[in-house]
């Protein structure tokens, strides 16, 4: 049956099918549990390990002055981006990473930003492609960004999130309070 699924187009691997459980394991960079009428998220300890060790060779990297690997720290932003698929909150300490990454393009400022400047184009008139440089400098926001990340990964066992609430809340009553304060004191 799975044979003439795929023959015709949908995609059935029973390979790939789990049995269910409310502990199924990681799949898709995350690992879900659901217990006490919550649903949280988490990573596995070794992907925890991993960031921890990135986001630590970014520090010293930063800490000593030296040059960063460009092909080692867009592979460091990839895993870090995974990650940030389960911990949302990481989302803002990335943009360090990310300047740093393109800091040697054209039209960028000192800190890494794009110049939105019209002027400034004048000095780049054909943008010709180049390949990235082997090694990169830091620009002043990654190492803030790297502090603010050792913080969030300085547990030794990653954090479960929670995805759904277990109840409810209406904010439409704490707005008619708010507005039934301000009417009152206006008549």
């Amino acid at each position: 049956m799975a044979s003439k699924y795929n023959y015709l187009g949908l995609q059935d691997a029973p390979r790939k099918r789990r049995v269910p459980s409310t502990e199924a394991g990681p799949w898709a960079g995350s690992t879900i549990h659901t217990s006490n009428n919550t649903v949280t998220v988490t990573v596995t300890i070794e992907q925890w390990h991993k960031a921890q060790v990135m986001i630590q060779w970014i520090a010293d990297c930063c800490q000593v002055g030296s040059a960063l690997d460009h092909k080692q720290l867009e592979s460091y932003r990839g895993s870090l981006v995974y990650l940030s698929r389960t911990y949302p909150s990481l989302v803002p300490y990335l943009k360090g990473v990310h300047l740093t990454l393109d800091s040697w393009r054209p039209n960028r400022d000192s800190a890494g930003w794009k110049l939105r400047d019209y002027q400034h184009l004048a000095q780049f008139p054909e943008v010709i492609p180049v390949s990235a440089p082997s090694a990169v400098r830091a620009v002043p926001r990654l190492l803030q960004d790297i502090v603010a990340l050792q913080s969030l990964f300085a547990p030794t066992i990653p954090p479960s999130r929670p995805v759904r609430p277990s109840s409810t809340a209406t904010a439409i009553m704490a707005l008619g309070m708010l507005l039934g304060r301000v009417l009152g004191r206006l008549c």
